[in-house]
């Protein structure tokens, strides 16, 4: 019924797992793999009282030596079981909103005027993308930060170079306006939509005032132009063949293609990269959709000669690493790595249980400090080396960093800057990739470079693939930037590319109107265009909250919708940012019974929760911390599950407005030991803790807390004898105050001077410390268990006025240990 497993988080290297593309089986309930072709409806499922998971295949574990990169682990093998359901696809609008939205008008008449003729297309199955990825392995590797090159592997290094490369064209596209609807009526329809449209939307009407003051108009028939547009690409099968050039396709195994491009997420998508031998030479790596088995498709395209002579030195190259020869820092690996497993479905063959897959979540654990990567952005002499460089920029470790005139540069800028340089450096012309150019351009289009990402878009159009125009399309659909939008279909039909499952997302994210979205959605499953799971995935994350509020104010159930979208999507797969956004449906609409019985399915089912649900559902208590921590209870799982930023702020913030003691002091001293601190969240206990002074209005309760609070939250480590930075913390405080130094402020009354001074002082170094030493301690139990401690006693200190001394002495012990090494 339903997929589940979290990814795990390990260095970038060549690490093999299980396959990116399934589910893993043994990390599943038997119940599962036993009703893999035989769905049953939600409600017929019992209690998961006899799940049990099978036991994970052994794996083995060769580490092998980094070469190249900073800031990584030493690369290693791992294997594992894995197998697969099938799923199918099917998509109605029966339970979608019928009634006719007002946001967009061209979305509307494009919703009006789509073809009823259509034929209606059954995709072929598969598991599709990204899998639950196992948990990682321990090992002894650790990171080098040698900031000296070391050896890589080059398979054309003696083959005689000319340093010419095709030359990047430039892309024109026409002018052509924006289509908005009423600025009146979208604002009224804009309360409908998710927080997510609401930004699009906004957006949209800015461009669209901008618009009208410049005199321009709208075309309404402009969405229905688009979607036409893709659909003649989508049919267009012409290949451009040049005079002179010969092809030739070769099979190499996966980690041969590491070898010559490098192991980076994007590497392992369809690349293309040229030789600088002679005229050059163009190496297309297929997508793994195409690979053969364990092989990938590889079309060499050159002169005959050319293609003879890089043909053989990558055969050369497949031997070496085969035969283990030293030279070669990447290790033919002890378990095969199969590219793509729908690959093999759909050819019929055999997929093995025990098989490998490349680690790319490497990089993310410990980056490297960007000042160690910068310097090494000269010499780069392979294509491996250039992507895992560009790679390793944009997910360096950010770094204060100060310009010459005193102003402070943010570190996405430092970043976006190093990657124009590094494009536009002549000296790298000969090693620039679809995968390095589709790292840089992700980073910058995340983050609104948009100047930077056409400089080096122009740079690298000749290895510009359908990839890289997916990751500008979804950039311009999430700034509503229509005109940005044609021109880059300007340049698919110029460069003849055809659209991808993963184009047609992006085509669908330019809509806001719920109607017009879910017409699109079921039109593109009409006619064939999502034949990929992860792209009937995708769509399905942008639909879900639209066609669930038309569902739960219809009057149906959560468990109709839930059946519902496995019958008609044809998938298992709920993540957790899924359930997230159904959950912010049920808050929108405060449907406490949609919003209990979506948890208590997802308890029954065994999906996971993260702490962006638990903060969808703190919006619903803004002044009941007990029934926001009934909720949390529910959604915390085995193993417990960590509350972000901004869920441990909201419970705070929450839990301090109510005036509850415990409950406060457990959050801070959690989120002081998990990093999770905030700057209202230490504002807050700041100000309460250098208080002394009530301001005697209100009730007696209440005046006690606002100069009590923060000194009894206060104090991670106090109450253990030999706290560090003992010394340092007791300047200045009197010597009967050393066993514990919250108590003197609240000694007693002091206005001003030097004994008001070292009290401030104190203040807020005992503030400061708790975050900067929380990182060394770990909890010693469960968060669950001493928020439902701390609930308890709050619930009898309730109303009670009680004096600061006698609340710091009886307040609930937090208990912690001392960790070797910190968070």
């Amino acid at each position: 019924m339903f997929s589940r497993g979290r990814p795990c988080l390990k260095r970038r290297g060549l690490a093999v797992a299980a396959s990116p593309e399934e589910p893993l089986l043994f990390l599943y309930p038997r119940w599962f793999t036993s009703t893999l072709h035989q769905r049953r409806p939600i409600s017929s499922i019992e209690t998961p009282a006899s799940i049990g998971r099978t036991r994970q295949a052994p794996h083995t574990n060769c580490r092998l030596p980094r070469k190249l990169s900073f800031g990584v682990y030493s690369r290693r093998w791992i294997s594992c079981n894995s197998a697969t359901a099938g799923t199918g696809i099917a998509r109605t609008t029966d339970d979608l909103p019928q009634e006719s939205s007002s946001v967009s008008t061209t979305e509307n008449e494009y919703s009006t005027r789509r073809s009823t003729t259509a034929e209606k297309h059954n995709l072929s199955t598969g598991s599709g993308s990204r899998p639950p990825i196992p948990r990682k392995t321990r090992g002894a590797n650790s990171p080098s930060h040698n900031p000296k090159r070391r050896h890589v592997f080059n398979a054309f290094s003696d083959i005689q170079a000319k340093t010419t490369s095709p030359p990047p064209s430039t892309a024109k596209g026409t002018n052509n306006s924006n289509n908005a609807s009423s600025p009146d009526r979208a604002l009224v329809a804009m309360k409908r939509l998710s927080v997510r449209d609401r930004r699009k939307l906004r957006y949209r009407l800015f461009l669209t005032k901008r618009l009208h003051e410049r005199g321009g108009t709208n075309r309404l028939n402009q969405w229905t132009k688009m979607r036409d547009w893709l659909e003649h690409l989508q049919q267009d099968t012409r290949i451009w063949a040049k005079k002179g050039i010969k092809q030739k396709e070769m099979l190499i195994p996966e980690e041969t293609v590491a070898l010559l491009a490098g192991v980076t997420e994007m590497a392992m998508n369809e690349n293309i990269w040229y030789v600088p031998v002679h005229n050059g030479c163009k190496v297309h790596v297929l997508h793994p959709l195409e690979s053969d088995g364990r092989y990938r498709k590889v079309i060499l395209s050159a002169s005959e000669r050319v293609v003879e002579l890089v043909g053989d030195r990558i055969s050369h190259t497949r031997d070496l690493q085969e035969r283990g020869d030293p030279l070669v820092d990447i290790y033919k690996p002890n378990v095969a790595v199969f590219p793509s497993i729908e690959a093999m479905r759909r050819r019929n063959l055999p997929v093995p249980l025990i098989r490998g897959v490349w680690d790319f979540y490497s990089a993310q654990v410990k980056p490297a400090k960007l000042d160690l990567i910068l310097p090494l952005s000269k010499n780069l002499t392979t294509v491996r080396e250039f992507a895992e460089h560009v790679e390793e920029l944009t997910k360096s470790q950010p770094l204060f960093h100060k310009r010459a005139d005193g102003h402070v540069q943010s570190h996405q800028k430092r970043v976006a800057k190093a990657l124009v340089d590094v494009f536009r450096d002549d000296a790298n012309r000969n090693v620039l990739s679809t995968a390095a150019l589709n790292c840089a351009l992700s980073f910058l289009c995340d983050h609104e470079f948009l100047g930077s990402a056409r400089a080096v878009f122009l740079r690298t159009e000749h290895v510009t693939t359908v990839d890289t125009i997916n990751i500008l399309l979804r950039s311009a659909a999430k700034r509503q930037d229509f005109q940005m939008f044609r021109q880059y279909l300007l340049v698919m039909s110029r460069m003849s590319i055809r659209p991808d499952p993963y184009t047609w997302v992006a085509f669908l994210g330019c809509l806001v109107s719920p109607r017009a979205k879910a017409n699109m959605v079921t039109y593109m499953l009409q006619k064939g265009y999502l034949n990929q799971t992860g792209a009937v995935r995708s769509a399905l994350q942008s639909t879900v909250q639209d066609s669930f509020l038309a569902h739960l104010e219809s009057g149906k159930s959560v468990d109709s919708f839930i059946n519902m979208t496995i019958d008609t999507y044809g998938t298992n797969w709920f993540p957790p940012s899924l359930i997230n956004q159904m959950v912010s449906v049920t808050v929108r609409l405060r449907d406490f019974q949609a919003l209990d019985r979506l948890l208590e399915i997802s308890k029954q089912q065994g999906l996971s929760l993260n702490s962006s649900t638990i903060y969808q559902i703190t919006r619903l208590f803004r002044s009941d911390i007990f029934s926001a921590l009934r909720y949390l209870w529910r959604c915390i799982g085995q193993p417990e599950t960590k509350l972000k930023k901004d869920a441990m702020e909201r419970l705070f913030l929450i839990a301090f407005k109510g005036r509850h003691f415990n409950i406060c002091r457990v959050l801070w001293r959690y989120a002081c030991m998990h990093g999770t601190v905030t700057y209202k969240m230490k504002q807050s206990v700041l100000s309460s803790v250098s208080r002394n002074v009530a301001r005697n209005k209100g009730k007696d309760f209440d005046n006690i807390w606002r100069t009590s609070a923060g000194k009894v939250i206060v104090g991670i480590d106090l109450h253990i004898s030999n706290y560090p930075q003992k010394s340092s913390l007791l300047d200045g405080v009197p010597s009967e105050f050393h066993e514990n130094p919250v108590s003197y402020l609240a000694s007693g009354f002091k206005p001003n001077g030097k004994d008001r001074e070292r009290q401030l002082r104190l203040a807020g170094e005992l503030t400061q410390r708790d975050i900067e030493v929380g990182r060394w301690y770990r909890p010693a139990r469960p968060l669950s268990i001493m928020l439902e401690a701390a609930a308890m006693m709050d619930l009898e200190w309730k109303s009670i006025p009680r004096p600061t001394s006698w609340l710091m002495q009886n307040a609930i012990n937090v208990p912690v240990t001392r960790s070797v090494y910190p968070r």
